[in-house]
Parts: structure tokens; C-alpha cells; sequence
């Protein structure tokens, strides 16, 4: 028995020293002496190729979990042994006896657990000095700020408890409680899974060319699904694979225990503010990151002043009804009244979308599978929803509800989502925007901007300065027939890149009309009308004013000679160019906005003080100094320390892969090895403040790659818990299943809500 509890001591401990060596990607010296090449400058003079350094340290981490395993067996061996010796003790001799021999044997076996453990800290430590040297003199730190700092309440008192739940972030996730409902959504994912294997079994090898049909479907359209029969159950390998799988995930949510990820403290949070979900309004701001906490009726009233003190941009639509033949204002309305409106309202753009896209279907020849899936019904008006932009304004100058509307500055958002135009919104959306791809000025992505830079030769780029621009509300302020003109013009120019899906250039124009001209939306259960500008939510918005200010760029910038050899990009509202001082740099786009025929384009310029001053662009910081360009990586300073936090209810691989493209976007960011550790640190402070204790090793955590699926792989969508056994088994049979783990309730997913006031009605007709 001494022995036998000695050894499961002993082996429990080098299981955990071997688990932490794999979490922090370093490697037992047993493993670097048997996997080194001997003289390996004899070998390669020129360096050890890449190719062979990857297969030697996917060998010694072969070998790290191999040595992991057997320690999970030998330990298993050795408890299921002291099981044994222990029932012969307790048949052999007294209970007195017994116990007094295991309290001896017991504090033996802890001596032995405090001595190794000891010993094996010490070697860790050692080994991440001599693997890792670059992370010695890393803080690890966490950095915890005040909750208060990460929450922004307006003119309302939070608990130290409810702030404390705030401050993990809007993504926080909380494990989901492992009940019935769980279970019967489970089943019925599962369900959906072997319906969609049982269907791409039945029809492997049957099918030739796609219909537009499944085309269509293929593309993510936002189309109903129609009924399909069940497909048969004859083919016995796939059955059998389903019913193991199905008992395996059944076995696993049935029997798993998940302990809570957050405190005592923040769960009194949690109870008391679901509590309070009457009185507050709880939001994520504009671009801050955190939550922003207000009674509702200041939300609802700081909505109506934005909506009312908008000079000409938004209209209140009044109830009417017949009397007499004549179309009357109601002089009283009530809430019947309202619903009245908002139902007629719908039903008559419904009405006029579908009719339309049965118009166009007719003349197309699209089969009725076709036509019908872009019919729209159950649907309902747009609502209107604001975002506070706190990087604006100062909460501590808010002392009463007159500075709430002077100085809070929002950002109107209007969602689109199940309106009666969204299907055809989608394909205007999906049909233009091959168009991007011949617009010179816009950027693809973050990083463009930087590959252009770099391409300017430095003689070029002497006694400039590098700026940026900003176009104050863009999506208001353009006008929609302009719109509408432009972007039909371009693509008339170059229909031959356009995907028309069997539409022509008329279609795509009288649908791109219905979508924008139906500007109505809800609030509060009333309706308004935005008078000018685009709906931001809408699909269709960026493209249109992405080529609308093009119009503008190519009048101005693409024509004046004097502007050819000079740097000019943009993305959506956000453009940079070089010039010498700050007045040419205005005169630039004054001569784009002196295009807008409406007097409405403003542009807001970022200029440098002096050549030694970086100027922020998307999310880099540039500076352009006798020639040189440098640039860095950049996190606004009104943004919180706010991102996926370390606890919260995610896999493994996610956290890791948001990590990991955090100091990869920071590394393709920084021109320099010193501005590359300047962009560490940033992130390092960041990640920090989220509970990750030392990130820069975090990143390079090694992780299951899970299932990997293609374009004919079968989703599987699950709450995670976890996904060991899960993925296990799918490999291993070669189900062409991937398998999609879902986080549990996210905080902003239980407290905040787009439709606040305006819940959507259901199709009576």
C-alpha cells in the first residue's frame, strides 16, 4: 500500500508538470536529449531547413502527449491496486487498525506529493529560463482596473456587485445550464445533423451541374427553406456512425458538471440586475466597447430628441384614417391606432416588393423554387436604435438630465433585419459589390494602406506629412437618387464582373430603388420616415456611399494632374493622403467635397504638428519623416481595455486564436523591430486587464485543431462543454461532420436588445 501511494503521488504530479510544459509549449529535457540533431552545423551549414524543424518539434510534441498518456494510465493502474489492497485490509484486520495504518500511509504519501512537487516547480522554472528567455523579465502580472472604470452609467447608481459583472465585457460568456431545454436542443441538433448527413449520403454521386436553386442557397441568401422529404435510412454504415455519435453526445450533456466562471460578487451582480431589467437600459457603446447603463425613459427620450432636434433628416408619419371619403388625420391616436398604422404600412411595402420581384421573376424565367424564396412574409418594419458615442463626451459633465441632451452624442442605427425589403436587399448587395473591386481609392482590408506606402520611393515622399481625413455622418448626409445614379452608372461600365445571377442591370436598378425609397422606420411603437440619407443598417448602405464619394474623387483627385503622384486611399468614410502643410491637405478635400452637388460632404483632418508626431489611421499609428514611413499598431485611447476575457464560457481555441491575431495584426503593423515591441506592449496591457497572465505565452498554446469541414461537410452546432470525446470520434470515423461549439449566454445577449420597445407583429393575413 506505502509503495503503490507513493508511486500515484509521484506520477500524478509529473502528469501535471508534463500538462503545464504543454500549455506553455516548452519541452522535458528527456525529450530535447533523445529528439536534438547531433552536429547539426556539420550537417547544414547554411541552417537548419524549416521543414525539418517543424517535423522535430512535431515529434517531440507526439512524444509529450504520449508520455501524458501512459502517466493517465500507470495512474489508473495504480489507484485501481490500492483499491485492491485496501479491501484485503479491511477483511484482514479491525477498523481501528485500518484506520490508524491509512492516517500513517496518508501523511507518508503527502511528504512524498509536497517533496516532488517542489522539485518539479524548480524545474519548470528552469526549463521556461532556458526555452523561453524572452519572457523572464515579462511582467505576468494581471492588471486589474476599478469595475468602475469599464462601465459607463449615465445618471444612475450601480452596485459595486453589478459593476463588477459589467466590467468582464459584453462578450463575457456564462455556461449554460445543463437542463432538459439543453438536452432537447441538443436532440434536436443532432436530429438536424443526421437529416443533412442521411440527404448528402443519399444524393453522393447523383448530383451533375447545381440548380440556381441550391446556387442561391449555397450563397448564404436569406431565404426560407422549404420542405424537403425525409431522405432514406438504408445506408447501415452511416446509421450505425449516427447512433454511437448521438449516444456519445447524449452520454457526455447528460453526465458533464460545469462549475460557475465567475465570483460570489458578480453573481449577486447578475441577480440583481436581471431584477432590475424593468428600469435599466443596458447597451454596448460606439466604439468605447463597454456597457453603457441609463434608466429606460432617458434612453427613450434621449432617442426622440436626436429623431426631433435632427433638423430635416427624420419626419413623424401621423395615424390617418377615412371619414367620409376623405383621408383625415387622427386628431387622438392610441396604441390600437399605432399598430393599425404600422401593420398597413408594412403590408403595403410587402405587398409592393413582392410584387415586383414577381415581375422580374416572369420575365426571367426563374422557376417557382426560385421566385418564392425571395417573397417576403412575417415581416416587419425597420426600428430604430442609438449607440452612445462615450469617446465624445465626458460622463462626469453630465449632471441632470438638460446635460444629457446637450452633450451625449449618439449614432442612430436603423435595423433592417426581417424587414419586408431585406431579401431583395440582399441580392442588390450581393450583385454590386464586385464593383469595390474597381473603385482605385477604396481599401480591401487595414493593411493596404501600409503595402502602398511602402511601395512610394522615399524621394518622393520628402517634406511630406502624412494625414488623415474623417467625412462627418457620411450616410445622412448623401443623397439617395445621387446614389442610386452612381452606382447603376458603374455598373453599366463594368457589368461583365458582376454576378447578376440571371438578373439584368433594370432588375437590379428597380430593386435597388424599393430598398432605399422605403425609408420608414419604428420607434416606441410610432413611425417615422428618414427624409434623406441612408439607412445605416441597411445592406446596400456601404456599397452605395462607398461609390457615391467616388463620383466625387474622380472629378476631383483622379483628374487634376496635380494629384497623380499623390497617395490617396479610403475606407467607407475614412481617407489619408501626404501633403506638406496642413492647407494643402485641406484644398484636397475641399475639391472633393466641392463635388457633392448637395453642399453636405465635411471632411475633419488629422494633421501632424511636426514631422515627429504618428497620425492614427484605421488601426495603425503613421509618420512620415524625411521619407521614411514608420507606422505602429494603435488602439484608440477612448476604447476600453475590453476584449474576450480569459474566464469566460469559450473553447480553448478560441481565446487562443483572438490572442493570436491580436499580435499578429500588432506584428504586420509595426515597421520596426523597436515599434513591433512598442505594439506588444499595447496588446500585453490589454489582454492583461482580461485575465490572461502572461499572453505572449498564451498565443503559442498548442491546441486541438478540431473538425475540420468543407463545403459539403454537415454542421453540427452544440452548446460547448467539452469537445474532447466529441472531435475524438469524428476523426476517427471520418464523418464528414464539423462540428461548430457555440459559447453559452453572452452578457450582452441577456441584458441588451435592438428592439427595446418595438416588438414585431405577426402576420395576421
Amino acid at each position: 500500500l506505502c509503495g503503490n501511494g507513493e508511486r500515484l503521488k509521484l506520477y500524478e504530479q509529473r502528469l501535471l508538470f508534463l500538462k503545464r510544459c504543454k500549455s506553455y509549449n516548452i519541452f522535458p529535457m528527456f525529450i530535447l536529449n533523445n529528439s536534438s540533431l547531433y552536429n547539426e552545423d556539420i550537417l547544414f551549414p547554411r541552417g537548419v531547413p524549416q521543414f525539418i524543424e517543424n517535423s522535430i518539434k512535431m515529434a517531440r510534441t507526439t512524444s509529450l502527449n504520449q508520455h501524458i498518456r501512459k502517466l493517465y494510465l500507470d495512474i489508473a493502474h495504480h489507484k485501481s491496486e490500492i483499491v485492491k489492497i485496501k479491501q484485503q485490509l479491511r477483511n484482514c484486520t479491525s477498523a481501528h487498525q485500518y484506520t490508524s495504518i491509512q492516517s500513517v500511509f496518508g501523511s507518508n504519501n503527502i511528504k512524498v506529493k509536497i517533496s516532488e512537487k517542489r522539485r518539479l516547480k524548480d524545474k519548470f522554472s528552469w526549463l521556461v529560463n532556458k526555452q523561453r528567455p524572452e519572457n523572464v523579465n515579462v511582467d505576468t502580472e494581471l492588471v486589474v482596473e476599478p469595475p468602475a472604470t469599464r462601465v459607463t452609467p449615465i445618471r444612475v447608481t450601480l452596485s459595486h456587485q453589478e459593476e463588477a459583472l459589467l466590467a468582464l465585457g459584453p462578450n463575457f460568456a456564462l455556461p449554460p445550464r445543463v437542463d432538459d431545454k439543453l438536452i432537447t436542443d441538443v436532440k434536436v441538433e443532432m436530429a438536424a445533423a443526421a437529416y443533412a448527413l442521411r440527404y448528402r449520403a443519399h444524393m453522393e454521386g447523383t448530383q451533375g451541374c447545381p440548380t440556381q436553386a441550391q446556387h442561391l442557397k449555397g450563397l448564404g441568401a436569406p431565404i426560407s427553406r422549404s420542405y424537403v422529404h425525409p431522405p432514406p435510412t438504408d445506408n447501415m454504415d452511416v446509421e450505425d456512425k449516427l447512433k454511437r455519435l448521438n449516444s456519445l453526445v447524449l452520454h457526455h450533456y447528460s453526465n458533464v458538471k460545469i462549475r460557475s466562471n465567475i465570483t460570489n460578487e458578480q453573481a449577486t451582480g447578475l441577480k440583481t440586475l436581471v431584477q432590475r431589467r424593468d428600469e435599466l437600459h443596458i447597451s454596448v457603446s460606439d466604439k468605447g466597447g463597454e456597457f453603457v447603463v441609463m434608466e429606460k425613459q432617458t434612453q427613450r427620450e434621449l432617442t426622440i430628441n436626436h429623431i426631433t432636434t435632427t433638423g430635416g433628416v427624420y419626419k413623424f408619419i401621423t395615424p390617418t384614417h377615412r371619414y367620409k371619403g376623405v383621408i383625415c388625420p387622427v386628431i387622438q391616436p392610441t396604441t390600437v391606432t399605432f399598430q393599425r398604422q404600422i401593420k398597413a404600412l408594412r403590408d403595403s411595402i410587402q405587398d409592393r416588393c413582392n410584387s415586383l420581384w414577381n415581375n422580374i421573376s416572369e420575365r426571367r424565367n426563374f422557376s417557382h423554387e426560385v421566385n418564392k424564396y425571395f417573397l417576403g412574409h412575417g415581416t416587419h418594419l425597420p426600428t430604430m436604435y442609438i449607440l452612445l458615442e462615450t469617446h465624445k463626451f465626458d460622463i462626469k459633465d453630465i449632471n441632470n438630465t438638460e446635460d444629457i441632451f446637450l452633450r451625449c452624442k449618439v449614432r442612430p442605427i436603423v435595423s433592417c433585419c426581417s424587414s419586408p425589403c431585406e431579401k431583395l436587399a440582399w441580392l442588390c448587395t450581393h450583385i454590386l459589390s464586385g464593383l469595390l473591386d474597381h473603385i482605385p481609392s477604396h481599401l480591401q482590408n487595414i493593411f493596404q494602406h501600409l503595402d502602398q506606402l511602402k511601395e512610394i520611393p522615399t524621394e518622393e515622399l520628402l517634406d511630406m506629412r502624412f494625414c488623415s481625413a474623417d467625412i462627418s455622418a457620411l450616410y445622412t448626409n448623401l443623397n439617395i437618387e445621387g446614389c442610386i445614379k452612381d452606382v447603376m452608372e458603374m455598373a453599366e461600365e463594368f457589368t461583365h464582373s458582376l454576378d447578376l445571377l440571371g438578373l439584368k442591370l433594370v432588375d437590379v436598378h428597380q430593386m435597388l430603388e424599393i430598398v432605399l425609397t422605403n425609408s420608414f422606420f419604428t420607434f416606441d411603437g410610432q413611425v417615422y420616415q428618414q427624409l434623406v440619407g441612408l439607412f445605416m443598417g441597411c445592406k446596400p448602405s456601404p456599397i452605395c456611399a462607398v461609390i457615391r464619394v467616388y463620383t466625387f474623387e474622380k472629378r476631383s483627385v483622379y483628374t487634376d494632374s496635380h494629384y497623380l503622384n499623390i497617395p490617396y486611399g479610403r475606407y467607407i468614410d475614412d481617407a489619408y493622403t501626404t501633403a506638406r502643410n496642413l492647407e494643402e491637405a485641406q484644398v484636397m478635400f475641399n475639391n472633393i467635397a466641392s463635388q457633392d452637388p448637395d453642399g453636405r460632404l465635411e471632411w475633419e483632418i488629422d494633421f501632424p504638428e511636426d514631422d515627429t508626431q504618428f497620425v492614427p489611421f484605421l488601426g495603425t499609428q503613421i509618420r512620415v519623416k524625411e521619407g521614411e514611413v514608420s507606422y505602429r499598431f494603435y488602439r484608440k485611447s477612448q476604447k476600453k481595455n475590453i476584449t474576450l476575457h480569459y474566464r469566460s464560457h469559450h473553447p480553448l481555441r478560441t481565446k487562443v486564436e483572438v490572442v493570436r491575431n491580436f499580435y499578429r495584426t500588432a506584428e504586420m503593423s509595426s515597421s520596426s523591430p523597436s515599434l513591433k515591441e512598442e505594439s506588444f506592449t499595447i496588446v500585453d496591457h490589454l489582454l492583461r486587464c482580461n485575465g490572461y497572465t502572461n499572453p505572449r505565452t498564451f498565443k503559442d498554446t498548442i491546441v486541438r485543431t478540431g473538425t475540420k469541414g468543407n463545403k459539403d461537410s454537415v454542421h453540427l452546432k452544440l452548446p460547448y462543454l467539452s469537445e474532447k470525446d466529441l472531435t475524438r470520434f469524428i476523426q476517427r470515423h471520418n464523418l464528414p461532420i464539423r462540428v461548430i461549439f457555440t459559447p453559452g449566454n453572452k452578457l450582452k445577449d441577456i441584458f441588451c436588445s435592438s428592439r427595446p420597445y418595438d416588438r414585431p407583429m405577426c402576420n395576421s393575413r
